[in-house]
């Protein structure tokens, strides 16, 4: 990505607002018109930005928005945006005021957190929108089903509330736990039939789909999903074939960028970096790449990875230090100040969020949503 804006910066992250609006379009396509989408924001919409993202995700038409916590959706409401939005984690009774207050639907899974809600919806003279979460499976929040029936009891009547959804969180994935994550979804689609009959009116969602089980399982659509990675172009597992009709639709939006601040000539026999974890055995043509862990690359990529230069895959030499990273040149005509692509495209070659958790042991999720704001952010609006 080549600007004038660029120009200004020695590293830099990009972030595509439109392949957002596009991405979210197609998994409307795939999910049909009885389906609503959640994009889910959380975690600085997975480092793609809380704000921009938010409002893209509402331009492409979707229900609502998911954040992880009560400052989150904070956030969001005071940017202005008026859609729904869920704080899917457990929030405290001391944050009902807020809730209610910011018209924040919340996920409750007890007691307290409901009385508060209502006392707190009450005297603002407003309707607190609640998510019943159910525990089928994972063990994380939630409650089982004579837990959430007692919840429903105590709400259910009450002017103060609307129980606004019912949901579920699938904790396994494809493969070998296929059998799990199918169980999973018929224990939910089994408690909805018993928990409804709890309700005085049919709730407005359903949900229990991440963007695995998205594409994975469409009896877990029910009439909501909530699509994390998704919305980012990523894939959410290496075992999703990448031939997958919507996968092969979807674009990554986030790249990350930097320009060469040093080439030199390595010698024979010279250690590289941090505890000379790499010995360089001949002349070897070496850059400096102004990025490291402290902007959210994954320091165990240390002679694993690589990143690109005009379209030259160049390995990292030694360990990746705070704020650089060493690569070899050798088979590259690079010149100082030439970009280099540490996540996304150039040329032709591609680095995926996937490669480069693959090369560092860890999961896509968190190449992007460690992102630090150290960075500066360019989009394409």
């Amino acid at each position: 990505m080549e600007s004038q804006q660029s120009r200004d910066h020695a590293a830099w992250i990009h972030v595509n607002l439109p392949a957002i609006r596009d991405n979210i379009r197609a998994i409307a396509s795939f999910v049909g018109s009885d389906v609503g989408i959640m994009s889910v924001v959380k975690a600085n919409a997975y480092g793609h930005g809380l704000i921009e993202v938010g409002q893209a995700a509402i331009e492409a038409g979707v229900s609502c928005l998911g954040v992880a916590t009560v400052d989150e959706g904070l956030q969001l409401r005071n940017s202005a945006l008026s859609i729904p939005i869920l704080v899917l984690g457990a929030s405290l009774p001391e944050q009902a005021a807020k809730l209610a207050a910011a018209d924040l639907s919340c996920t409750v899974s007890s007691l307290a957190s409901a009385e508060a809600l209502r006392a707190a919806a009450g005297s603002q003279g407003r309707t607190a929108k609640i998510h019943l979460k159910l525990d089928t499976g994972m063990g994380r929040v939630g409650n089982y089903l004579d837990e959430a029936i007692e919840l429903a009891n105590a709400v259910g009547d009450n002017d103060s509330f609307e129980i606004e959804g019912i949901a579920t969180h699938i904790g396994w994935t494809i493969g070998p736990q296929s059998d799990a994550l199918s169980k999973q979804i018929q224990t939910f689609n089994e408690h909805i039939d018993i928990l409804v009959q709890y309700l005085t009116k049919a709730p407005r969602w359903i949900h229990a789909a991440n963007s695995l089980v998205t594409i994975a399982k469409q009896s877990g659509h029910f009439n909501l999903v909530r699509i994390g990675l998704l919305t980012y172009g990523i894939s959410p597992s290496p075992r999703l074939p990448a031939k997958l009709p919507l996968l092969s639709a979807l674009k990554p939006a986030l790249s990350i960028h930097a320009r060469l601040t040093q080439i030199r000539t390595l010698r024979p026999g010279q250690p590289v970096g941090y505890g000379g974890t790499h010995t360089v055995e001949q002349n070897t043509r070496a850059g400096i790449v102004p990025v490291g862990y402290g902007d959210g690359y994954p320091r165990l990529s240390s002679g694993g990875g690589h990143v690109l230069c005009r379209g030259i895959k160049c390995p990292i030499l030694g360990t990746v230090c705070m704020d650089q990273i060493v690569v070899d040149l050798t088979n590259s005509n690079a010149e100082i100040g030439d970009e280099v692509v540490l996540l996304g495209e150039s040329e032709g070659e591609r680095i995926t969020a996937i490669d480069l958790a693959n090369s560092s042991g860890r999961i896509s999720y968190e190449m992007v949503t460690g992102l630090p704001v150290r960075l500066p952010y360019l989009y394409t609006t």
